[in-house]
């Protein structure tokens, strides 16, 4: 009995540090993107987030219109949003 409570704890460790390092990797993969925001370079932030993720991720695409909007594409703005909403659809 002990040692099945010791694998569920082990297990549930294994599940934490699997999120974490998903949501490590998503941090790492816009720092290129926040740091030319934090310069005022909206341009640059869109460049570096032109190059990151996948076009099926709903936060890249989300990122994507914020910073199309930024740069005044409009169109594009709108595009990329959509294919984050349909990206929320069940």
């Amino acid at each position: 009995m002990l040692i099945n409570c010791i694998h569920k704890n082990l297990l549930l460790v294994a599940a934490c540090l699997l999120f974490m390092q998903g949501c490590a990797t998503s941090a790492q993969k816009s720092v290129g993107m926040r740091q030319a925001l934090l310069q005022g370079r909206p341009d640059l932030a869109l460049t570096a987030a032109e190059q990151d993720g996948d076009s099926s991720d709903v936060m890249v695409n989300m990122n994507r219109g914020m910073l199309r909007r930024m740069n005044r594409d409009f169109t594009g703005s709108n595009q990329a949003l959509e294919a984050a909403s349909e990206g929320l659809s069940p």
